[in-house]
């Protein structure tokens, strides 16, 4: 079985279990929101995967598998219901937007070669796009980023309002500017919140991951330096107007931009950090 179709099969299982969960909650009228937003992730992945032409190869690494797993691994193990509460629950959804993630960053190393190998891309990443519109990420990533600091919570806040701003402006390397400043100040802050000792100077992420992260969720943490490099590094090409992207180009940024700060907020203990 290729990896391709390896990960179409944990992404079915994923969906099935999900949906099982949530119409037994819906049954005895619980709401558990959470559980709720991670389901549009495992849907976007799975009609994707679904969907995919069979001459796309999204040539998916161990990495990107392992994601899938532990987002199976996640949802197979959610509290019994009623007995259930939102702390209980409160990574599944982080679990489920690195996989998003994952997937989003193996799609950007395929070059469509056909019109329908073009369009089943743009609807995948217009999909995600969509799904990280919606103002729960948006809202728990500010939540998180007061607790931490402040400072940081504005300078999202700004990050955010310069990315709407280009609709009228244009002017897409300030908004890039804007958000890698985010992803600049938010990794310096967590390492150095990570050091413990003086000789901890040079703390890199794999130790902060293993100082800070909740439990369990120290493998999820380190799988996120790359994606913070990866859009670091995009962020700072289009600050420098070094690459001149398309809005819509953008809005898959800002996309992988918003998975990825949530994804890391939600791993973090925020008692390890106090």
């Amino acid at each position: 079985m290729s990896k391709d179709e390896e990960a179409k099969e944990i992404i079915r299982e994923t969906k099935d279990k999900i949906d099982d969960y949530l119409e037994k909650a819906q049954k005895i009228n619980q709401t558990i929101p959470n559980v709720s937003l991670a389901k549009e992730n495992i849907n976007g992945l799975y009609y994707a995967f679904q969907s995919k032409p069979p001459n796309i190869n999204l040539n998916l690494g161990d990495n990107c598998l392992s994601v899938f797993k532990r987002q199976r691994e996640a949802v197979f193990n959610l509290p019994d219901l009623p007995a259930i509460n939102v702390t209980s629950v409160s990574t599944i959804t982080a679990v489920s937007t690195s996989a998003a993630n994952a997937t989003i960053f193996a799609l950007d190393a395929i070059k469509p070669e056909t019109p329908e190998a073009s369009q089943w891309l743009y609807n995948f990443q217009q999909n995600q796009a969509n799904i990280q519109e919606r103002e729960e990420y948006k809202n728990k990533i500010q939540e998180i980023l007061e607790i931490i600091k402040k400072d940081f919570a504005k300078e999202f806040s700004i990050s955010v309002e310069e990315y709407y701003r280009i609709q009228t402006t244009n002017d897409i390397s300030n908004a890039a500017l804007k958000m890698r400043n985010v992803l600049e100040h938010l990794k310096g802050e967590l390492l150095f919140k990570a050091r413990r000792l003086p000789q901890d100077q040079k703390i890199k992420w794999d130790a902060m991951a293993d100082r800070i992260a909740k439990i369990g969720y120290q493998q999820d943490l380190k799988n996120e330096e790359n994606n913070h490099r990866l859009i670091h590094d995009e962020l700072s090409r289009i600050a420098k107007n070094h690459e001149k992207p398309t809005k819509y180009e953008f809005t898959i940024i800002f996309s992988k931009y918003i998975l990825h700060l949530y994804s890391v907020l939600n791993y973090i203990d925020l008692t390890a950090i106090q």
